[in-house]
């Protein structure tokens, strides 16, 4: 508002100084230096009329300014009364979260205090089962001193019958009953804390003797005593802290907050309901500070002295309008000139300005010239137009001659000129021709510099183009370059030809050694690319780690010579900051006209080629047929199949008994998927388990998988274990463990029955995370199986670190027993003797022949699989046999 009424006074001394009786001759000059903008309109000649029309504009204008201001004062009130509001309830809101996180804070250090004390193993020893008064009543166990340093008020043993069986209770001896002395429904926390596994402990509002008291409880569960009874049975301790005044105005002076109390609140006072999920609500009110108050205090009076000064300020504004405007018609004749030299400059211009006479010899240039340019305004004075400025003659000519209808938005011609640095510069000149009397008297007009804008235009379609990491051109520019191409029609003669380049695994580069280091890799595969191809090879980044190849033309190199090529130039090692990293590559390749002409088909094919050459292996090329897209086309369907397959509940387990060779009986069963396709028949897990894997499926079949295989476990007659093999895909995620603890929960079958078997891919993925989830796996309780030991680079250093129950001897080196293969038995028995002096069981898998069981029991293998002893069979089959077996020989001894 001092703004407001610095600025009518200025107006009024202006109107004091100004002498508009003697129009200024020199205004027209000053009009072309300054900022263009609309002119009034002409008026009309008579005198009187004229007076009239501006003395009523002047009231007019009086008349809404004083509204606008009117208003403006009055939304200034309205939003100082709404900002007012704001800052009380602001400062509410403030408070509030201050006492919320205090006693966040509170609880938090209380529930610390409490998990020590629920898992200190001397604590439960000398609870559970009974309660050790002269151990609780000890220094440092459960006795005052943990009143006294935590702030506690009581300190409470509740067993698992809601028994109060201990109670230190701040102030009194007298003995207390946890249930009744605590209000606000105790037995609800004590229920949910013994009847929820994941609760470690609870804490709650509640009230004890009309005070509010944060209530917190939590099992005892050491970690260091084995064998612990049912959750349901475990004790409760209880710790209690009321909320006197005394302890509420520390919250409240930890908070910065005055007179803190609970209760009902007075009729000024700020109030807050704490509340829990457990126990019951209770209301805190204090006196806060209003801040919105003290600033309507200083804002309305100065707003009404601000009013006061305005209206004066118009009162005297408002004559001096009026008089004012009755002069204003003497100075517009004089002005009618320059009005017109000026419109012309102004409709056309657009920064600097010039004028020169019929010989184009330049006789004005405005101050924004030597701004522009650098240049000296008099250097240039008297010298012809086409000295200082490049521009077509034809366009120039073209120009003068335009119609009436285009007259008055001249066309820009584009220009050249040189700044005082010798820079060329790019300019759009507009002009228009001067006539005196019929007769071309000069030219006037402006030039506009668009030489900033004409870079950033060019850096844009730079920055469209190409990739700013590689310089190569993008995908965008690389769609362009092939619908051109394309457009051109190659032959079988003169193909095209794409190769789409995709790097093996360069997530782990960026994963290990972070991204900008995997940058600095895809800047070096890119000036390689450069430097192994031809120059009229266009490459591009398609995104990522992709890049594209077009050839074109006649001269193409053979396609398998260059798919090598690549390979070999790409394979070399990659150094960036000293570190060595090497990187293969899969390659795609298709060529239109054969594989097609269209754009968008092209490149499906060649990722389909691309996704050939993966599973081939990497580091490999695949040049499209259309044999590949029908492969693509069904393991997209075989996928579909399987997840409606998951759905409905389409498949089947299948178990395979496992021998003990010394005894011959059944001793476990290895559960085995199997899907038989409404269309395509009996799959073989070979077809369905990698598309799994690759799809993500992989995990709710081997859920189905565990679940099922160990429902069907819990009815067998004789308690055996039960063997199920997980991907490797599986451990690649961080909710491994949390599933298999999840389905031994929710099956109830006992851990130790439950054999998982693991490859040896598993550890080569990534060592030191899968020896963390093995560890975990082994805290559940179930068994680890190595499976196909043998066939791997580092099996026998995996058996020393990794927590495995058993090995499983891969069939390659069963199946040469009786052949008579004597370094393969020597292979076995150095396996059996490891496996036995590791504490392992050792299972021999793919016995087919009694030569090749006999040779097993020879070398003391303890356990045997194959389609000798029992080939895969529905699970009634298995039952039936372990019924037999139970019926021979009875329950086998431990």
């Amino acid at each position: 508002m001092p703004h407001i009424v610095w600025f009518g006074v200025l107006a009024i001394e202006m109107a004091e100084k100004v002498d508009i009786k003697q129009p200024d001759s020199r205004l027209p000059t000053r009009l072309l230096t300054m900022p263009m903008s609309p002119l009034p309109p002409v008026i009309n000649k008579d005198e009187s009329f004229r007076s009239q029309t501006h003395t009523e504009l002047a009231q007019r204008s009086v008349l809404i300014f004083t509204v606008l201001m009117l208003s403006m004062f009055a939304l200034a009130g309205a939003v100082t009364s709404y900002i007012a509001w704001s800052l009380n309830a602001q400062a509410v809101t403030q408070d509030e979260q201050a006492v919320r996180s205090t006693l966040d804070a509170r609880k938090k250090s209380t529930a610390a205090t409490l998990l020590d004390y629920a898992s200190w193993d001397e604590n439960y020893v000398h609870i559970y089962p009974a309660v050790d008064i002269t151990w609780a009543r000890g220094k440092d166990k459960l006795a005052g001193s943990l009143l006294s340093q935590f702030g506690l008020d009581g300190v409470l043993v509740i067993d698992s019958a809601n028994n109060t069986s201990y109670a230190f209770i701040k102030g009194t001896s007298d003995p207390v009953d946890a249930l009744s002395w605590i209000e606000g429904g105790l037995p609800a926390m004590l229920d949910q804390l013994r009847n929820s596994p994941k609760i470690t402990y609870l804490q709650g509002f509640y009230q004890v003797s009309g005070l509010p008291t944060i209530v917190s409880a939590a099992l005892v569960h050491p970690n260091g005593i084995d064998n612990l009874p049912d959750r349901s049975q475990l004790p409760v301790i209880v710790f209690v802290e009321r909320l006197d005044q005394e302890k509420l105005t520390s919250i409240g002076a930890a908070s910065g907050i005055n007179q803190l109390k609970a209760g009902p609140a007075a009729l000024d006072n700020a109030s807050l309901v704490i509340s829990d999920q457990l126990g019951v609500p209770f209301q805190l009110h204090w006196n806060f500070e209003r801040p919105g108050s003290t600033l309507l205090k200083v804002m309305l009076p100065l707003l009404f002295i601000t009013a006061l000064v305005l209206y004066l300020i118009l009162t005297r504004l408002k004559g001096r309008s009026l008089r004012t405007a009755a002069l204003i018609d003497s100075s517009r004749e004089a002005l009618e000139h320059s009005e017109a030299r000026f419109r012309d400059v102004a409709e056309a211009s657009s920064n600097w300005i010039w004028e020169t006479n019929a010989r184009r010899e330049l006789i004005y240039l405005s101050d924004r010239f030597a701004t522009n340019t650098g240049l000296n305004i008099r250097d240039w004075l008297g010298k012809s137009l086409e000295e200082l400025i490049d521009f077509s003659e034809t366009e120039f000519q073209e120009n003068l001659y335009q119609t009436p209808e285009s007259a008055g938005n001249p066309k820009a011609l584009e220009c050249f000129y040189m700044d005082h640095k010798g820079r060329k510069r790019i300019g759009h000149l507009y002009f228009r021709p001067v006539w005196t009397e019929d007769v071309l008297s000069g030219y006037r007009g402006t030039l506009s510099d668009i030489t900033d804008e004409m870079e950033a235009h060019a850096h844009y379609e730079h920055l469209s183009k190409y990739d700013p990491l590689t310089q190569l051109p993008n995908r965008t520019y690389m769609y362009q370059y092939l619908k051109e191409q394309l457009a051109h029609g190659p032959t079988p003669e003169s193909p095209l030809t794409i190769f789409y380049l995709d790097l093996d695994d360069f997530k782990h580069v960026n994963d290990t050694q972070g991204h900008g280091f995997g940058d600095q890799v895809l800047i070096e595969v890119a000036d390689r690319l450069r430097r192994c191809m031809a120059s009229s090879v266009f490459i591009a980044r398609q995104g990522g780690d992709e890049f594209v190849l077009v050839l074109t033309g006649q001269r193409q190199p053979n396609t398998a010579v260059l798919a090598e090529c690549l390979l070999a130039c790409l394979s070399a090692p990659i150094t960036v900051d000293d570190l060595e990293v090497r990187v293969s590559v899969s390659i795609g390749i298709v060529q239109a006209p054969a594989h097609g002409v269209i754009k968008g088909e092209l490149l499906r094919f060649a990722d389909i080629a691309l996704y050939e050459a993966k599973g081939a292996g990497r580091n490999t090329w695949r040049l499209y047929d259309s044999a590949m897209n029908e492969r693509l086309v069904q393991r997209q369907q075989i996928e579909e199949d399987l997840r409606a397959a998951l759905v409905r509940d389409e498949l089947r387990l299948v178990f395979q008994p496992r021998f003990s060779i010394q005894s011959g009986r059944i001793i476990g069963a290895e559960a085995l998927v199997r899907w038989s396709h409404p269309t395509r028949g009996l799959l073989s897990p070979a077809v369905f388990i990698p598309i799994a894997e690759q799809s993500g499926l992989v995990v709710p079949l081997s859920d189905w998988v565990l679940r099922k295989a160990c429902l069907e476990a819990l009815k067998w007659q004789e308690p055996i274990f039960v063997s199920v093999n997980l991907s490797c895909i599986e451990f690649q995620r961080n909710d491994l463990v949390e599933r298999i603890r999840s389905i031994l929960s929710e099956t109830r079958i006992d851990p130790a029955r439950l054999e998982l078997e693991i490859t040896e891919s598993v550890m080569l993925d990534n060592a030191e995370s899968a020896l963390a989830l093995m560890h975990e796996l082994k805290m559940l309780g179930v068994k680890l199986s190595m499976d196909d030991f043998g066939t791997g680079y580092s099996s026998l250093s995996y058996l020393s670190q990794y927590p495995f129950d058993g090995i499983k001897i891969d069939r390659s080196f069963v199946m040469s027993l009786s052949e008579g293969d004597t370094s393969n038995q020597a292979i076995i028995k150095a396996i059996v003797a490891l496996g036995k002096a590791l504490s392992m069981s050792v299972t021999a898998e793919g016995v087919e022949t009694a030569e090749q069981l006999k040779a097993l029991g020879i070398l003391s293998c303890d356990q045997a699989q194959g389609f000798l002893l029992g080939r895969p069979f529905p699970v009634e089959h298995l039952v039936e046999q372990l019924g037999q077996q139970l019926a021979l020989n009875g329950t086998p001894q431990d």
